[in-house]
């Protein structure tokens, strides 16, 4: 019997143990990812739900065998009341006891989780603890010394009623009873380990618990994340435009720059060519200022020649004039009764008279011609004079010296002026005297 419990513990598959959940392993670092994190959750809670399953499963069967147990439990002790038990079944049951230690044991190391417990102590709250060893491991652990019954210490002759029980009534009590000592052994073994795990069931929902907190805490977070993803990326797309933007007004900024660099090229060539002009037209203009000046020069010279003749002029003609008013008085007529006194002496169309021999009337005559030719010279003089002066300041004006717009008005005044007084109707003399021939007699009516 013993060697079929032994069978059929080394032949049930040892189911798979898991260590308890440790969030340290899982707290969120540098390296970590929010998707880990959640893959790794999902995976401890899907391991946590079938051990809960398996636990509840075990409970409905451990919960079957003590029904079954009480049952049998029952018979035993109405078979006890007939009888007791032989010295050989006692022996027989303490062997079981053994072998179901035994198997509870291999139970226990199969289903309970291990303790990092020193070698030679045992861990707080272990059922194989015997009471007054100081803590320390037996050298059986898992023996029940409580639980165990005590050998027989001597041998107990069996009473007559038992002595006439066929053998096969004996056999069924000893069979009851090993079933019913593994039972009650098994049952107290799975009510422990049930203890255990409905002690781990409830730090598996605390860990569960706690799990779907820090899971809400990294969905927050990763939602934080998003947002802030989602802003770092308009911010960039804003930076990006307002860099295309600046990029254009650079090019924009170095196009013109070097629109400015080529003017200025242009324009200090234009100036070093106009500075290079100046200086041609500033020698230019230097020997212009000499020659006018040499011009003005020569017609100084020759306006003081042109004023030293008029004075001589004017004083040749003073002289004829006071010898004429001389003659005039002699021969009893003015100059102005002169010149009425031949206006109708001939008719206006009368044929030319003959050249005839000088007379005194003759003489008036050409004195007269002589004066009027002496007026046009001296008017002849005035203008070469005006117009020497015209030329020396038309030279001081291009040689560089720049005249006022009132100096020019008045300028051109005086030209107006002079040339109102010295040509057209408005002349003075409106007569000239073309041939000077002393033998040619004049019309008095018509001189010419």
């Amino acid at each position: 019997m013993a060697s079929s419990f032994r069978r059929a513990s080394h032949s049930c598959q040892p189911p798979l143990r898991f260590s308890g959940f440790d969030s340290k392993l899982f707290a969120l670092g540098p390296a970590s990812s929010p998707g880990q994190a959640k893959r790794a959750l999902e995976a401890h809670l899907v391991e946590t739900e079938r051990r809960m399953a398996e636990a509840g499963k075990l409970g409905t069967a451990l919960v079957q065998q003590q029904k079954e147990l009480r049952d049998r439990l029952a018979e035993v002790e109405s078979m006890q009341t007939e009888g007791e038990l032989s010295h050989e079944l006692r022996q027989k049951l303490s062997e079981i006891e053994r072998d179901y230690n035994d198997v509870a044991r291999q139970t226990a190391r199969a289903f309970l989780p291990k303790q990092r417990v020193p070698s030679n102590e045992a861990a707080a709250g272990s059922p194989y603890v015997p009471e007054g060893k100081g803590g320390r491991r037996s050298v059986s652990p898992s023996k029940f010394e409580s639980q165990a019954t005590g050998s027989p210490t001597k041998l107990s002759i069996p009473n007559r009623k038992l002595r006439n029980q066929p053998a096969n009534r004996i056999h069924d009590i000893e069979f009851a009873a090993e079933i019913s000592t593994s039972l009650i052994s098994q049952v107290r073994n799975l009510q422990a380990l049930l203890a255990e795990k409905d002690e781990e069931l409830r730090d598996v929902k605390a860990d569960n618990a706690r799990l779907e907190v820090d899971t809400e805490g990294l969905q927050q977070r990763l939602k934080a994340l998003d947002e802030s993803e989602h802003r770092c990326l308009g911010t960039g797309k804003r930076l990006t435009q307002s860099l295309n933007v600046l990029q254009a007004e650079k090019t924009k900024f170095q196009r013109d720059l070097d629109e400015v660099k080529l003017s200025h090229s242009k324009l200090t060539e234009e100036h070093a060519a106009s500075i290079k002009q100046h200086d041609i037209d500033l020698g230019t203009a230097k020997r212009n200022i000499a020659t006018a000046e040499n011009e003005r020069m020569a017609m100084q010279r020759k306006l003081d020649d042109l004023l030293s003749q008029n004075q001589e002029l004017a004083r040749a003609f003073s002289s004829q004039r006071s010898k004429i008013s001389e003659r005039g008085a002699i021969s009893g007529m003015s100059d102005d009764d002169f010149e009425t006194a031949t206006d109708n002496l001939t008719p206006e169309h009368s044929p030319p008279p003959s050249p005839v021999k000088g007379t005194p009337r003759h003489s008036i005559l050409d004195q007269r011609t002589q004066l009027h030719r002496e007026k046009t010279e001296k008017l002849e003089l005035k203008r070469m004079l005006q117009d020497a002066r015209d030329e020396v300041e038309r030279l001081r004006g291009e040689g560089g010296a720049v005249t006022s717009r009132r100096t020019k008005k008045a300028d051109a005044k005086d030209a107006k002026r002079f040339s109102k007084l010295l040509l057209g109707g408005a002349r003075a003399s409106r007569e000239e005297i073309l041939a000077d021939d002393a033998e040619w007699e004049e019309q008095a009516g018509h001189p010419s």
